[in-house]
This record gives structure tokens, sequence and C-alpha cells, in this order.
């Protein structure tokens, strides 16, 4: 299956730093005074923890080498310590508040790093922070206290529990439903996926964004082929943004997995365009267009022509 899920993740980790960042740092009318509050390092010591203990049992399952496991480390910690300002902060902070804990989500990381930590992550944010239908979890109490301990836990299943019990109270929430649908995913649950991605599109059938989620999560349930009903979402999805980076990426590799090269080739071409060539996902689109240019000229497929950043 050709997935193109390092591109699908930069994007999603940029979205998640938009909405962190202001979370971990206090306002302050000085901007050379500001610091993170103790709330929101706890915060990201507790998801960073668990990021690290994923980063360590995926590299313990074989899905990482030494050296990929060590650059994931790597931006891990130089992220942790950015998102707190460590500039400014007293020396050894880190250490007291998260000894060996590490930042969120690396850019580098792998397909199944990825789906597994960005759903906690966001879960917590979510809670945290609210949705425009002000989420609150069941039972009183304070919703980011108890985010944390349950993401300290790795508690991903009872945030899920908890965020789908709000949601048949508050059934026009699309971006609730949206990280419900995500969350799903990363719990091998396809099939739950795809329902909670149906009702985010009955509240926002036009959202692009969306669509090219639901077709990824098609492509899962249907034994990773993009090439059966998850193709229609992905071709919606381009109708509605030509340049959704997402849906860009899944139908290049679609239309690789049928061995369209040339069509992969324009795709991803476009799709370098739209992210700027000195991104990370141009990089990984370039690798891509190259792969399928020598299989283009080749006249066939073998079984290493895969794209840049397919793990299946």
């Amino acid at each position: 299956m050709i997935t193109f899920w390092m591109i699908a993740a930069a994007m999603l980790i940029a979205a998640l730093t938009c909405v962190i960042a202001p979370l971990l740092r206090r306002a302050a009318t000085d901007d050379d005074e500001r610091r993170p509050t103790r709330e929101g390092v706890v915060l990201a010591a507790a998801i960073y923890r668990a990021e690290l203990a994923e980063l360590e049992r995926e590299f313990n399952a074989g899905h990482l080498s030494a050296q990929h496991r060590s650059e994931v480390r790597r931006e891990l910690e130089a992220r942790f310590a950015d998102e707190i300002g460590a500039g400014g902060r007293p020396a050894g902070s880190i250490d007291d508040v998260a000894t060996g804990a590490a930042s969120r989500l690396s850019r580098a990381g792998t397909a199944a790093l990825l789906l597994a930590l960005l759903p906690t992550a966001v879960l917590v944010l979510y809670m945290q922070l609210g949705s425009p239908l002000s989420l609150a979890v069941e039972g009183g109490g304070d919703a980011g206290q108890m985010a944390v301990h349950a993401a300290s836990q790795g508690s991903l299943a009872v945030l899920v529990g908890r965020l789908a019990t709000r949601l048949q109270r508050q059934p026009d929430d699309a971006q609730g439903w949206a990280i419900l649908a995500r969350s799903y995913a990363a719990l091998d649950r396809p099939d739950d996926a795809i329902a909670a991605y149906q009702r985010a599109l009955m509240v926002s059938p036009r959202d692009a964004q969306l669509l090219a989620d639901y077709a990824d999560a098609q492509a899962s349930a249907d034994d990773g082929d993009l090439n059966g009903v998850a193709l229609q979402s992905i071709e919606a999805a381009l109708a509605l943004d030509p340049e959704n980076q997402k849906a860009l990426a899944l139908a290049g590799s679609a239309a690789f997995d049928r061995r369209d090269y040339p069509l992969a080739i324009h795709l991803w071409e476009h799709l370098e365009f739209v992210a700027g060539t000195d991104s990370e996902i141009a990089g990984i689109a370039r690798k891509n267009i190259d792969r399928a240019r020598v299989l283009a000229a080749s006249g066939s497929a073998d079984a290493s022509g895969h794209p840049a950043g397919d793990t299946n």
C-alpha cells in the first residue's frame, strides 16, 4: 500500500504546532518576560513522556533503525526545549519536570509512531482547550488535569470514550468527530474511524481535508487499496481543493499503485510546488518522483518500488 503517511504526518504536526505553542507560554506584556506556565510544562511533559515511550516501543519492535531512533529522539528533545522556552527557563527545570521526557511529534518519525502519538496529543489539547462547543469531561473535575493523567498513563482509549460520549450529545461538532476518527484509526478500529468521519462529513460535507482523511481511513479498511472506495473520496477532495496536500499525496500514491507513473509524477510535482520546494513534504515528493521516473523508464515495477514515506 502506498499511503504517503509521512506527508500527512508533517501537515498534522504543523497544525498541532499552531495549537500547542500558545498553551505552553503564558501571556505577558513584555515578550522578553514570557515563561511557560507550570500547567503548560506539566501537560507538555505528559505528552512527551508518552511519545518517548512509544518511540522506544517502535524501536524494540524493529520498526525503526538505531540511526532513525537517534534522529527522532534528538528532534524530540530539541522540540521539548523549544516548546517550554528553554532560553528563559531556570536551570534544570526541564529535568525537574520531565526527566527522560521528549517533545512532541517528530517530522522524521515513521507512520506507526506518528499515528500512535498524534491522536493522544490532540485529544489532550482538545480536552484542555475546549472545542467550539466546550467539550468537558464527564463527571466534572478539571478537564486539563484528567487529560494529562490519562495521557501520562497512555489511556488513549479513555479519552476516546469520553469524546465519543460527548459527541453523542453534541453531534454538530465536526472537529470533534474528526479527532475521534483519527483516534479510532490509531487504535486500529478502521470501521469506527470511517463511521466517525462520516459523521464529521455530515456536518461539513465540503471540507476537502476531511474527505482526504476519510479516504485514508477507507483505504486502511480496504486492505490498503487506494484505488477502491477511497479513490472517490480522494477525487472529491481534489475537486473541492486542487491544492490539498494530503489529497494530492494520496492521489499520487493511488496512481503509483496502479502503475500510472506519468500521472503519479504529475500529482507529486504539483504537491512539491504547493508545499514549497524547501519543505520536508517537497523533499519526500521529489524522492517519490525520482522513483516513479525510474520505474516508468524501466517499464515495470518491482517489490522495492514504493515511494518514500510508505511503510507498508
